[in-house]
């Protein structure tokens, strides 16, 4: 589970397959996002609805036949 008040959140080069779900909106404090070689399909809106947002780096070139409800698991 992620702290609502993370600051940093880095999950690059982990092989995550899916969408950014809606509760990731609620990361208020959260200022730096890294899922950079990833296969997201989504859900970057809800991204762009984070207030402290500053850094994001999202570059998603690397697609696997992995699928997981990664982030939904880490916001519960």
């Amino acid at each position: 589970m992620i702290q609502k008040r993370a600051e940093t959140l880095v999950l690059s080069n982990n092989q995550l397959i899916g969408a950014i779900p809606s509760t990731f909106s609620e990361l208020n404090s959260l200022s730096y996002f890294d899922v950079t070689g990833n296969c997201l399909t989504g859900g970057f809106e809800y991204v762009s609805h984070v207030p402290n947002l500053i850094g994001v780096d999202a570059q998603t070139d690397t697609c696997k036949d992995i699928s997981l409800p990664w982030l939904m698991l880490l916001l519960e």
